[in-house]
C-alpha cells in the first residue's frame, strides 16, 4: 500500500507533535530514619523518622554533565519526627542535588525550606557506582547503597544534626533509571487518535480503487 503524499505529511506532522506532547513524570517517595548526633537547643532528642519526596519528570536547572540541580514546587517536599512525638513539614520548596563521579564520590542532597526552617539530607557514595549520571534516581535505593549521610535541621533554636540507620523508597520507585517522555499528556492522545485515523481513511481509499481497477 501506498499512502498518498499528503497523509504522509499529516502523520509525519502528528508523530512530531506527540514527541512535543509527552511529559516524563514519576512520582517517588522515599521514607528516612537515624539517630541524633547534636542538638544545639538541648532539647533531648535522640532519633528521628521522615519522608521526601520528589518527581523525575523535573527539568535539570544545570548544565553541566556531572552535576544536577532540580527545583521542585507544589506538592513536593519532607517531614521529620523527632522521637516519634514532634513533627514539622516543609512544602513547596525542594531542592535535589545529585552530582555523579565528582570530588571522587556520588552524592544525593535533599534541600527543603520554608519560614524560617531547613531540612537538608545528604548521601555520599565513594564508590561512585550508584548514580550512572546526574538524573534524578529512578531505580530504589537504600542506604546499603551509600557510604555515609547526614541530616541538618535549621531552626530559631539553632541546628540539630543526625546520621541516617534507614533509607526506602516507598513509592514510584521501579529498579530502573526512568525513560524519558513515558506519559503522554491528554492532548497528545488525541493527536495519536488523529493519526491512527488518517491511516486508515488512505487504506480505505486505496481498497476502493483497487476494487474500481478490477475487471
Amino acid at each position: 500500500m501506498t499512502i498518498p503524499f499528503r497523509i504522509r505529511q499529516l502523520v509525519l506532522a502528528v508523530a512530531g507533535l506527540m514527541a512535543l506532547g509527552c511529559a516524563s513524570a514519576s512520582p517517588i517517595t522515599y521514607s528516612f530514619a537515624g539517630s541524633v548526633q547534636g542538638d544545639e537547643a538541648n532539647r533531648g532528642y535522640s532519633s528521628f523518622s521522615g519522608l521526601f519526596n520528589f518527581d523525575t519528570g523535573t527539568a535539570d536547572g544545570i548544565s553541566d554533565a556531572s552535576t544536577g540541580a532540580y527545583v521542585h514546587g507544589a506538592g513536593q517536599g519532607m517531614s521529620l519526627t523527632l522521637d516519634g512525638g514532634y513533627a514539622l513539614a516543609l512544602s513547596g520548596n525542594l531542592n535535589i542535588l545529585t552530582t555523579n563521579n565528582l570530588g571522587g564520590a556520588d552524592q544525593l542532597g535533599v534541600l527543603a525550606q520554608m519560614g524560617g526552617d531547613s531540612f537538608s539530607l545528604t548521601l555520599w557514595d565513594f564508590t561512585q557506582t550508584v548514580l550512572v549520571s546526574d538524573a534524578l534516581p529512578g531505580q530504589a535505593l537504600s542506604l546499603a547503597d551509600f557510604g555515609w549521610s547526614t541530616l541538618s535541621w535549621q531552626g530559631s533554636d539553632g541546628e540539630l544534626q543526625g546520621t541516617l540507620t534507614a533509607l526506602t523508597c516507598m513509592a514510584g520507585c521501579d529498579g530502573t533509571p526512568p525513560p524519558p517522555n513515558t506519559v503522554p499528556e491528554p492532548g497528545s492522545l488525541l493527536l495519536a487518535g488523529l493519526g491512527l485515523a488518517a491511516v486508515r481513511i488512505s487504506q480505505a481509499r486505496e481498497s476502493r480503487r483497487a476494487g474500481r481497477a478490477q475487471p
